[in-house]
């Protein structure tokens, strides 16, 4: 199951969605359209718990004030092209 909300608005007013994908299991991701960062990535336990994997800020003023690339998708030329 998809679902879509809105998480916020950058300082430049641009809106970004969070997008919830959810199977039967339980198991949950969680991404955000601010370039492509995964947020949350929730397994259910056998208690029927759900742990998070997946380390992520809570606002999207963390996001763009964070001085890491926590849940940042990173291709497969990152770091390798000079001067870019």
């Amino acid at each position: 199951m998809l679902t879509a909300e809105e998480f916020g608005k950058t300082s430049g007013g641009e809106r970004v969605a969070l997008l919830r994908l959810t199977n039967a299991r339980g198991t949950t991701a969680e991404l955000l359209s601010y370039g492509c960062v995964l947020r949350a990535l929730s397994l259910r336990l056998p208690s029927g718990a759900a742990q998070n994997l997946c380390a992520g800020y809570g606002t999207l003023e963390e996001y763009e004030r964070g001085r890491s690339y926590m849940g940042a998708v990173i291709g497969r030329t990152a770091g390798r092209i000079a001067g870019a």
